[in-house]
């Protein structure tokens, strides 16, 4: 075995350009096919979190505590409200201020903030959300009632953009960069071929020369793996900066990348064929 892994690594370091090249390419393959994937479970984890933690913000028209307790006690009483909580107009100024990280008491004559009514629904879905938010807004005393719309939208043509044509586009450029790990791998073992024909007339299994080239494939796959983890991770580390919440990959990226790096260089092993490396 110790014979098969020399005659490997020697056919690397043969050809080191080409083996540098097979796994750059292989690398953007694997990145951009696991990549794709990765970015449609994170997006959808998004999106799952981001319904789990709703909250619908109904606005009231005047700060009268009567109709707004009682609105609050009516909203308690329904099977599909899990929590209300209610903020005067002061707590909605506090809470601007804290996120803004400036007090605003100097600047504003006076509160412009409505007294609100924060609701959270058991177990919602989209058609819950608008369905009780038309219900609400029909009330007395209600402004609006409203909650991310746009945002859930934009998660939703996201997914749909990364299923449909930005995928089709990301599989094709896969496709020719794997194409060409598989032409820079028949390049790497025809350099070898005089060598192998001397070593089958001595008497080496045309089976360990199968294994040879396994074991080159793996190598390149692991190697493309490792490097598209890299890529990847600061891939998720620039987008959690631009958008300043910190990005979490769906468990077994990891794997997932090392797998799939390695599936692909196996894969194009088949551009070199072994009747023509063995002639």
């Amino acid at each position: 075995m110790g014979l098969l892994f020399r005659l490997s690594w020697q056919t690397l370091i043969a050809r080191p350009t080409l083996a540098l090249l097979a796994v750059l390419l292989l690398s953007l393959s694997t990145s951009l096919l696991a990549g794709l994937i990765i970015s449609v479970q994170t997006i959808s984890s998004l999106k799952g979190s981001l319904l789990n933690d709703l909250s619908i913000e109904i606005e009231l028209s005047t700060p009268n505590d009567s109709l707004q307790t009682a609105l609050a006690r009516e909203l308690r009483n329904r099977p599909d409200v899990l929590a209300v909580t209610s903020l005067a107009p002061r707590e909605v100024l506090e809470e601007v201020e804290q996120e803004l990280g400036e007090s605003l008491r100097d600047i504003l004559t006076e509160n412009p903030f409505p007294p609100i009514l924060r609701v959270k629904l058991r177990a919602p879905t989209r058609e819950s959300l608008d369905q009780f938010v038309t219900e609400i807004s029909a009330k007395p005393g209600v402004l609006q009632a409203i909650y991310p719309r746009d945002l859930w939208e934009r998660l939703d043509d996201w997914i749909a953009k990364l299923r449909g044509k930005t995928a089709y586009i990301i599989g094709a450029l896969a496709v020719f960069a794997w194409i060409l790990v598989g032409l820079a791998l028949r390049a790497i073992l025809r350099n070898r071929r005089t060598a192998w024909q001397l070593m089958l007339m001595l008497g080496i299994r045309p089976r360990d020369l199968e294994l040879v080239q396994l074991i080159i494939e793996i190598v390149l796959g692991l190697l493309a793996g490792l490097v598209s983890i890299l890529v990847l991770r600061a891939g998720m580390m620039f987008v959690g900066w631009l958008i300043l919440t910190p990005i979490s990959a769906p468990s077994g990226w990891v794997l997932l990348s090392l797998g799939s790096a390695v599936a692909l260089a196996i894969l194009a092993g088949f551009w070199a064929p072994r009747p023509a490396r063995e002639r």
